[in-house]
């Protein structure tokens, strides 16, 4: 280690040479985080997301989401979730591949009451306890298809999330992939152009008008268009996220902070 060190071209690299037992960066969270995997098999019907202390350090072929409580790791762990990344999520070559960039942060998350987030977190850690109860099994697995379908407790508690997580929503449709996603696109779109909707205020004849690369409330039409789309076999969802973010220009479908839920922290 010191020796690489040593030779990089950054003076910051070259002086932790003097410290090689010791990590160039810290970017371990301090509290409770999630861990995602970057990559897993398209055959799960869930993505084995772990909840984590501080005092377990992860490998980079995960990605993290620091400060995470209960209610988010069982939004995460939702067949709404779950359904939303199976659409829109990048492949190496079948298996899904998770993106904290068109994934987690084009998610849009419900706006649930105290007593919807409170079944939420109570069926989180239902999931957590049926985990619990086999210490010595990897969550690969726990979630490899075959093993699932024989554990029923755990199979129990992501149902009992899915129920939670359904409630939050309102959502009383199908519980198939297509009819989850396309009550998401709407959502999204929903939220991604209250901004465009808001009245604006009265112009002062006094300024100039400013330049913005907000898009017009005129593009409203044909985004919504490119969304009912989506449920069409001739594009996919994926496809549908990426045109519409097209028409968006820079501000693709990332809706405001100020609609999104009270945010765990920004994934590592």
């Amino acid at each position: 280690m010191k020796a690489m060190r040593l030779k990089s071209t950054k003076i910051p690299t070259q002086k932790l040479a003097d410290l090689p037992h010791l990590f160039g960066e810290i970017r371990q969270p301090k509290g409770n985080y999630l861990i995602v995997p970057r990559v897993s098999s398209e055959r799960r019907s869930f993505l084995p997301i772990g909840f984590l202390t501080a005092d377990t350090i992860s490998s980079d072929a995960c990605v993290l989401l620091p400060n995470a409580t209960l209610y988010h790791f069982g939004m995460l762990n939702s067949t709404m979730h779950n359904a939303w990344l199976r659409a829109v999520c990048g492949r190496l070559e079948s298996r899904y591949r998770y993106a904290n960039t068109i994934v987690y942060n084009n998610y849009p998350w419900p706006t649930p009451s105290p007593a919807h987030q409170a079944a939420i977190e109570a069926a989180a850690q239902s999931v957590l306890n049926a985990r619990a109860q086999h210490p010595e099994k990897s969550l690969a697995w726990l979630y490899d298809p075959d093993n699932l379908r024989k554990n029923k407790s755990l199979q129990a508690a992501h149902d009992a999330v899915d129920e939670a997580v359904d409630q939050a929503y309102g959502y009383e449709e199908s519980n198939d992939d297509t009819s989850r996603v396309a009550y998401l696109f709407k959502l999204n779109e929903k939220l991604a152009l209250a901004p465009m909707l808001e009245p604006a205020e009265p112009a002062d004849p006094a300024k100039k008008p400013r330049k913005t690369n907000r898009p017009k409330v005129a593009k409203k039409a044909k985004i919504h268009q490119t969304l009912e789309n989506a449920v069409a076999p001739t594009i996919g969802f994926g496809s549908a996220l990426v045109a519409v973010g097209q028409e968006l220009g820079d501000n693709g479908l990332n809706f405001p902070r100020d609609k999104r839920p009270v945010e765990p922290g920004s994934f590592e």
